[in-house]
């Protein structure tokens, strides 16, 4: 669940992670059921909002305890479950970051609200507060700190069960009661939301929450049958549904998505992929925003890296070889969005982003081959070891191949390079493309890489990376 400024992360009717805004911003929230009860969790389809069940199992029979309804708010920092309660649920509630940045928790204080000082309506209320320089991701630490206000209202109650180690014990008694996460970037501006949230029907904001997702599932195309029969086209249609809310839900207000529960930043490899599906589904702005996250940080640094922090200027993910792969699948991911929509004045735009990101590659071209990025694909994934970092790279050559081509198309069709630029680019190409057979195929075998490339190779005198323990980054000599 989320809505750009505030992420939520849950399973069933726990919680794992919530975080923001910005949303590289370090998860700190973990609330998990405490009862041997079955969760029964469904989304209302097109939207974030999800409901469970909670159900009793004593002497064969099933009994609902409650009915919880998760959302966060599509115009707020703000998290609310609300409860129908038939009988006590609880849940034990921990403010704590990831285990691997244990060492950071002394930088987290949670304090009860003295009773004199609850706003109106609220039985408890915590206010959390994360000094900066908490890492959000590896070594990556958030320049400023952040506050939340966690809050009960109606049948349910907070209290701690171990203020030293911050943890929460909530309960919902019978009847409706309410929990809500509020998040703001001073303690003042937290106040502020959570009496405005406060003084708004929580009704309300659900129908909002819910007109925005309905806005944003109206550009959804609809999912063709073909050859599938009825159920298999209700799968791929619920899948269909499924990814697009997931990737909304993970897509920063600066357009950059998210990668994943602890991977706090935008990856250029992911976003290939997630750029992709949007444009499948008919999510064109949506796809477009991706774009628009690079082109604002290649306009104020001059390059992009494996992966860019959201919400914060100047904090990348380094990695080998940044100039390689990554730069390809940009190049592709422009265009597969041009051939979908047409937008010109949108590729014009960006055209001195795709032409550095270009030039990149064509500085790493030894005898029509490119080397491996060290994050992406292959290395990352464990498929081939690190040592073949500078061998040619069957698909990053590939991607520089088709990327330039379609570039080349491009900047030929509208008149917007001299010959020059044109002819350097499209000899690197013709190279790269009449070597490609000799440089990686086999015995009738496409290899993914060759090392004959490595031996030309002019190393450079460090390599920025990332240690395989204890899991950092670093530069190498």
């Amino acid at each position: 669940m989320g809505n750009g400024r505030l992420c939520v992360y849950g399973q069933e009717a726990n919680i794992l992670q919530a975080f923001g805004p910005p949303y590289s911003a370090p998860g700190m929230f973990e609330m998990v059921l405490a009862d041997d009860l079955d969760v029964v969790s469904d989304r209302i389809p097109k939207s974030a909002v999800w409901t469970h069940k909670l159900i009793h199992k004593t002497d064969g029979k099933r009994d609902v305890a409650t009915v919880h309804r998760d959302f966060v708010t599509s115009q707020h920092h703000s998290y609310i479950r609300t409860a129908q309660t038939n009988s006590e649920v609880n849940y034990h509630i921990r403010i704590k970051l990831e285990d691997r940045y244990h060492p950071f928790g002394e930088k987290i204080t949670v304090k009860q609200c003295p009773a004199d000082q609850l706003p109106e309506g609220v039985n408890k209320l915590f206010n959390i507060i994360i000094a900066p320089g908490v890492p959000f991701y590896s070594t990556y630490k958030s320049p400023r700190g952040y506050h939340y206000q966690l809050l009960v209202t109606g049948a349910a109650t907070l209290e701690f069960i171990d203020a030293e180690h911050k943890d929460i014990r909530l309960t919902f008694d019978e009847g409706e009661g309410k929990l809500m996460l509020i998040a703001g970037t001073t303690a003042e501006e937290a106040a502020q939301l959570t009496q405005k949230i406060l003084n708004s029907p929580t009704e309300q904001l659900y129908k909002e929450t819910l007109q925005d997702w309905e806005k944003f599932a109206s550009a959804q195309v609809d999912v063709p049958q073909g050859p599938l029969n009825r159920r298999q086209h209700s799968d791929l249609v619920q899948a269909a549904d499924d990814i697009s809310v997931l990737i909304k839900s993970q897509q920063a207000d600066e357009g950059g998505v998210l990668a994943g529960i602890i991977y706090h930043m935008g990856y250029v490899r992911d976003q290939y992929g997630v750029s992709r599906a949007l444009l499948a589904l008919g999510h064109n702005q949506e796809a477009k925003r991706v774009l628009n996250f690079y082109y604002g940080v290649w306009k104020k640094f001059g390059f992009i890296k494996n992966a860019q922090s959201m919400g914060y200027d100047g904090l990348f993910h380094i990695h080998e070889n940044d100039d390689v792969e990554i730069t390809g699948f940009l190049v592709m991911q422009a265009f597969d969005y041009y051939q979908k929509t047409g937008d010109i004045e949108f590729l014009r735009e960006i055209l001195p982003m795709l032409q550095w990101a270009t030039e990149m590659q064509q500085k790493h071209i030894i005898d029509g081959m490119l080397p491996f990025n060290g994050d992406e694909t292959y290395i990352a994934g464990g498929v081939v070891p690190r040592k073949v970092m500078y061998h040619g790279s069957a698909e990053s050559t590939l991607l520089f191949i088709e990327g330039s081509e379609q570039l080349l198309k491009f900047v030929r069709t509208h008149g917007l390079w001299d010959t020059d630029k044109i002819t350097a680019l499209e000899q690197d190409v013709i190279s790269c493309k009449a070597n490609y057979r000799v440089n990686f195929f086999r015995d009738g075998k496409l290899y993914i890489n060759n090392p004959v490339r490595e031996a030309k190779e002019n190393f450079p005198a460090t390599r920025a990376g990332v240690c395989l323990f204890p899991g950092h980054p670093d530069y190498f000599t």
